[in-house]
């Protein structure tokens, strides 16, 4: 026989006053590790954080205008408008970084985990002096960034498959935006193999594999007897630093890693990963800096990483005093944060506000030299390119089934289907079934008696 109600209840409320206490300990513990490490943080912090990194004098913005739509994260990639705006100061933020520590040379940057290009591609059109290589494991976000360059008729990029660890073409600059837990880790370690600087944004931290062997192909990049600690990065154990390692564990690590992803621990958590992260790099004979995305509010996960090789035998590509500009550059600006936060939140609502509008005109015809296809579930048109003597994007050329498509000419004037005129108000949205003959719901919504709202 099953378990009674109250019986059933008690387990939940048991259950559940287990994973409180269990939660507890762990904040408890996680604090008490804060603590005890807060005075090493602290004095790491009054050396390596710069305050206003990324605000580059009078708020550095770019000219969207003067840029091609295809590399606009607002008006040129499928995502919403604020999303865009946010992935709009986001390459403003690395780009004031890059301003001093590229200038007017011509560099080799690779973006490690760049996705679709969303950040990525609005760089190399603001370098074009500079060549930008993107790569990412997935292969439809690589053909996706592949035909927004061929778009915006971007001659200095070039886009790859494959993952971080096993890239091996020379370069200057690492880039990473939101590359997930290890794989931030896996590009700074190639920028201290290569002897290139790094500019990075990590997240999610709790996905750090924490103490693993490095995969088989870096274990056959690793078999050569290597002679310096640049060349020993990629034995990415935890802690990575000789400094932390030095202050904790790692049952202890693993603790802040875990908590460095929930908001109420990750100041505290993630800045003492991030430092870890950057000591490494020190310990490598790099200079590095610490410091946040600007404006702070364009994403959750805003500490950037910066580090150049400081000693003359890595640094072959004249990074020397990069920090210190930057650093110059900080100290001449000092906006103030909270009446910018202010306006940023209200830029964002005003984008916000037109974000129906412009879902209402991709639904009513689809964009000039875009595909045709009608996506019916989300109820708009793809916004990818045709291919050249196609109707349609390459994604969706092959597609069957007329109804997924721009219905052409002669059958547009044709009466829509009846639908089942039940609408959920919790979901907002009608159903999609046909109704039963002579009844305006369908069988469904007939059978448990459901009136319609």
């Amino acid at each position: 026989a099953g378990e009674q109600p109250e019986d059933v209840s008690e387990h939940r409320q048991h259950k559940r006053r287990q994973r409180q206490r269990q939660q507890g300990a762990r904040t408890e513990a996680r604090e008490s590790l804060c603590a005890r490490l807060a005075p090493s943080v602290l004095d790491l912090q009054a050396v390596e954080y710069i305050e206003n990194l990324c605000v580059g004098g009078e708020v550095a913005r770019v000219d969207w205008d003067a840029l091609p739509v295809a590399v606009d994260p607002l008006h040129g990639c499928s995502m919403g408008d604020c999303r865009g705006q946010r992935k709009r100061w986001q390459a403003e933020s690395f780009k004031v970084v890059l301003d001093v520590l590229l200038g007017d040379r011509e560099m080799r940057v690779v973006d490690f985990g760049s996705g679709s290009g969303n950040f990525s591609l609005a760089l190399a059109a603001l370098f074009p002096r500079c060549s930008f290589t993107l790569l990412d494991f997935n292969s439809t976000a690589i053909e996706l960034a592949q035909e927004r360059a061929l778009v915006a008729g971007l001659s200095n990029v070039r886009a790859v498959v494959g993952r971080i660890e096993d890239f091996s073409d020379p370069f200057d600059i690492a880039i990473a935006l939101h590359a997930c837990g290890n794989a931030s880790d896996y590009a700074q370690a190639q920028a201290m193999r290569h002897g290139a600087a790094y500019v990075m944004a990590p997240c999610c931290v709790g996905k750090l594999k924490i103490g693993a062997s490095p995969s088989p192909s870096m274990a056959e990049q690793l078999e050569d007897e290597v002679s310096t600690a640049a060349e020993r990065a990629f034995d990415l154990k935890q802690p990575r630093s000789s400094w932390l390692c030095s202050l904790c564990n790692l049952d202890e690590y693993l603790v802040l890693a875990a908590g460095a992803d929930h908001e109420s621990a990750a100041q505290g958590c993630k800045q003492l990963i991030e430092h870890d992260r950057n000591a490494a790099a020190r310990e490598a004979g790099y200079a590095t800096a610490l410091g946040k995305l600007h404006p702070p509010s364009c994403t959750n996960k805003n500490d950037l990483l910066v580090g150049v090789p400081a000693s003359t035998s890595l640094d072959a590509s004249g990074f020397s005093g990069s920090i210190s500009r930057l650093r110059a550059l900080a100290l001449a600006s000092r906006p103030d944060l909270h009446v910018l936060d202010a306006a940023v939140r209200a830029e964002c609502a005003a984008v916000s506000s037109n974000a129906e509008k412009a879902r209402a005109v991709n639904r009513a015809q689809p964009r000039a030299g875009c595909c045709p296809y009608l996506d019916e579930a989300k109820g708009r048109f793809c916004s990818l390119r045709v291919t050249s003597g196609s109707e349609f994007c390459s994604k969706h050329e092959s597609s069957a089934g007329i109804s997924s498509r721009a219905k052409p000419p002669e059958v547009a004037d044709e009466p829509a289907r009846a639908r089942c005129a039940f609408f959920n108000e919790r979901r907002q949205r009608q159903c999609r079934e046909i109704p039963v003959m002579g009844h305006p719901l369908c069988r469904a919504h007939v059978e448990i008696e459901q009136p319609c709202s």
